[in-house]
């Protein structure tokens, strides 16, 4: 009976000690680790970089996890960090501001600890971010490009006589009005008289504002009706900045019958740029391609969270560690 007993210990023994190499087997293969995870953080305040819902279906369409937090900027190292626990391997963070260094190392630290990818876009997170290995990268869209668009639709209105030449004197007299919400306002502007320069059409400012969108078009109003004569064409920084334009033109009997006064601006997304141009508000427009940027962020994401090489399979090829999508144009019909 003695030895029956140390026998069924011993077969106990070994099966306990077989038991154990199979979970420590599966534990260093990472068997009990989180499902991967693709965590989104929106700090931007409300801008709409992403679109945050089709960003979720692509990435779970990949048999991915996805979760998303609104955050403040402040927070975003405390809201990584739980995010990173529960299994997130890429982090995409949508930014309307640069990051403080303090959080840039704060994000970059736990990326490095955690084995996890960074994926801005929105707001560029400043170049210190980006400089280091291949943890962080940007996404977005360069606002001279936009400024370069909208130069050329400006020459083109000119030379083809949709801007008429109202004094003759050659050159495209400006409005310029923007919303000091607009973030990119100046290098749009700075872009766009560049590029309407490179076309070979020269222009002159008549009067340069910028202010809150609610009050645009009063301010506007007020100081153009002080111009003596009248603009050729209406720069603007965005849709707010358009509209206001509209508005003070029409009540400064600038724009109707027979009186061509063409508004150019850039806008945040496709249908904001369609609506302006159907509405008769703009005669050309540029727009942020969200859907594009949404798309190849969920590609990014997806290869960060499988551990490889964030470009691969995509027709993407990073300036640095960015990734610039393009504008996209749309001008008025005829």
């Amino acid at each position: 009976m003695k030895h029956l007993l140390i026998w069924l210990l011993r077969i106990l023994l070994c099966a306990a000690v077989l038991v154990g190499c199979y979970q420590l087997t599966l534990y260093l293969s990472g068997q009990f680790d989180p499902p991967a995870m693709v965590g989104h953080l929106d700090a931007s305040g409300g801008e709409t970089w992403v679109d945050e819902q089709a960003l979720g279906s692509a990435v779970r369409g990949q048999e991915l996890l996805f979760e998303a937090r609104d955050v403040a900027p402040a927070d975003l190292p405390e809201a990584a960090r739980g995010l990173c626990a529960a299994g997130a391997r890429a982090l995409t963070i949508s930014l309307d501001d640069p990051l403080p260094q303090e959080t840039a190392d704060a994000l970059l630290a736990l990326a490095q600890e955690n084995g996890a990818s960074l994926i801005f876009v929105g707001e560029h997170p400043g170049d210190g971010v980006l400089s280091g290995p291949d943890l962080a990268w940007y996404l977005g869209s360069d606002p001279a490009l936009a400024g370069e668009m909208l130069g050329q639709q400006a020459a083109m209105l000119f030379r083809e006589g949709d801007a008429p030449d109202w004094n003759e004197d050659h050159l495209l007299q400006y409005l310029w009005l923007a919303d000091e919400q607009d973030a990119h306002r100046t290098t749009l502007r700075r872009y766009l008289l560049e590029a309407c320069e490179h076309y070979g059409v020269y222009s002159a400012e008549m009067d340069s504002l910028q202010g809150a969108a609610d009050e645009l078009q009063t301010e506007a109003q007020a100081a153009w009706g002080e111009l003596a004569g009248r603009p050729e064409i209406l720069l603007c920084s965005g849709p707010e900045a358009a509209l206001a334009a509209r508005q003070a033109a029409e009540a400064l009997g600038w724009r109707g019958a027979g009186q061509p006064l063409p508004i150019l601006c850039a806008a945040p997304d496709e249908e904001t740029a369609r609506a302006l141009i159907e509405d008769g508000t703009a005669a050309g427009c540029c727009y942020y391609d969200r859907d594009g940027v949404t798309a190849a962020l969920a590609k990014l994401a997806v290869n960060a969270a499988h551990r490889e090489y964030v470009a691969q399979d995509t027709d993407l090829t990073p300036d640095g560690h960015a990734f610039l999508l393009p504008y996209r144009d749309v001008q008025a019909a005829g």
